[in-house]
């Protein structure tokens, strides 16, 4: 089951007044939007499955990174190819 990445305005009124009382004027914004994104994967009930593959995201992995997408071996497979093909 291929779960679609949701666009980032999803959610978004409803969840910016939730976290920007919360959220210091210096929070690095690719993590204030991920979080976001983790909030609406939770609306939607996608919370905690792959994005590309729809298979669960480990418990462990979610407690380390609660905003994680993928597995601990496909963000590690994605970072080799970074590495490898530098993108």
């Amino acid at each position: 089951m291929l779960i679609p990445r949701l666009p980032l305005w999803i959610g978004r009124r409803r969840k910016r007044s939730r976290l920007s009382s919360c959220a210091p004027a210096n929070v690095d914004r690719q993590l204030f939007c991920k979080i976001e994104q983790a909030l609406a994967r939770i609306d939607y009930g996608t919370y905690g499955y792959r994005e590309e593959t729809g298979d669960p995201i480990g418990l462990g992995r979610l407690l380390a990174r609660l905003t994680a997408t993928l597995s601990l071996e496909a963000q590690e497979r994605r970072e080799q190819k970074q590495r490898v093909y530098g993108k």
